[in-house]
């Protein structure tokens, strides 16, 4: 094919061939925002790592809010299965759907993300029987730079960012 060297076209090949259908192009820009232009038109979901499939229901989740009310929309570790780069994309659409007035509860230990927080909420001290009480709330930087509870777990993996 002139198009691309095997049968299917990846998603970011699909945006260059279909350059003059708008919807497809935004389609595809928002599965190349997630990092995942590489996968082909057709592939099957059941071929996706854990990663990929998080990816796309988020993106289902954020086509499915753009122009909704406002809500409140919880996440249980979204990173699961994420690369470092793909949590930066994934921090990207979070912060959009943010933007467009809805609320974001994310249950996560992913560093990128609790940095990322606008408020963070630590549970603890421990796990299980040792855990449950509120170790700290507020915004990130402010545990970061002390103004929490010695028991905090998280504040020494917080060093370095700033409000």
């Amino acid at each position: 094919s002139d198009v691309c060297s095997s049968d299917l076209l990846t998603v970011a090949e699909a945006r260059v061939f279909f350059y003059d259908r708008p919807q497809i192009v935004k389609a595809c820009d928002a599965v190349i925002g997630m990092g995942m232009g590489y996968i082909t038109l057709g592939q099957g979901t059941s071929s996706f790592s854990g990663g990929e499939a998080q990816r796309l229901k988020l993106l289902n989740l954020v086509r499915d809010v753009e122009e909704q009310a406002p809500e409140i929309l919880i996440f249980d570790e979204p990173t699961t299965g994420l690369s470092d780069r793909d949590v930066a994309n994934l921090l990207l659409q979070l912060r959009a759907l943010a933007e467009r007035g809805h609320t974001l509860i994310v249950v996560e230990h992913h560093l990128g993300v609790l940095r990322f927080a606008d408020w963070l909420i630590e549970v603890g001290p421990e796990a299980a029987d040792m855990g449950g009480q509120i170790v700290y709330q507020g915004p990130p930087a402010d545990l970061a730079k002390g103004d929490g509870p010695i028991e905090s777990i998280t504040r020494p993996f917080l060093s370095g960012i700033e409000q």
